[in-house]
C-alpha cells in the first residue's frame, strides 16, 4: 500500500514510524511527487474499500490518546470500556426471559 511514498533508498533522508507492530520506512514529504501521493490515496482507499470502512468522519479525543500512549509506555494498560450486549440485555435477563415464557408441563393426564 506504501509504495508510491515508500523509502526504497538512494539520495534524501527516511521518515521512520514506528508503532506497536508497524514499521514503516517513508520518504520525506518534500521528496514524495504528487503523482506518488495521489497513487498513494488511491492504494488506501482501495483497501479501505475492501475492508468494508465506511468513508465517515471519525472523531479522535487526542489528549485520551496521548494519555493511553504514555501508560502504555510507562507499562500501565489503559482502562478499556465495558462493552454492552448487543440487544441491550445481559445473558442472565435473556435467560430469565427465557424460563418465564416456557409453559409447565401438564402431568394431569399421566398416572
Amino acid at each position: 500500500m506504501t509504495e508510491p511514498i515508500a523509502y526504497t533508498g538512494g539520495p534524501g533522508e527516511v521518515m521512520r514510524i514506528n508503532a506497536n507492530n508497524l514499521n514503516l520506512e517513508l520518504k520525506m514529504p518534500e521528496d514524495v511527487a504528487s503523482e506518488e501521493l495521489l497513487a498513494f490515496l488511491a492504494n488506501c482507499k482501495s483497501q479501505a474499500d475492501a475492508a468494508g470502512i465506511p468513508p465517515e468522519r471519525y472523531s479522535i479525543d487526542m489528549a485520551a490518546e496521548f494519555a493511553a500512549a504514555i501508560d502504555r509506555a510507562m507499562g500501565r494498560a489503559p482502562e478499556l470500556p465495558e462493552a454492552e450486549p448487543e440487544t441491550g440485555e445481559t445473558e442472565t435477563e435473556a435467560e430469565t426471559d427465557e424460563t418465564e415464557t416456557t409453559p409447565p408441563e401438564d402431568d394431569a393426564g399421566e398416572g
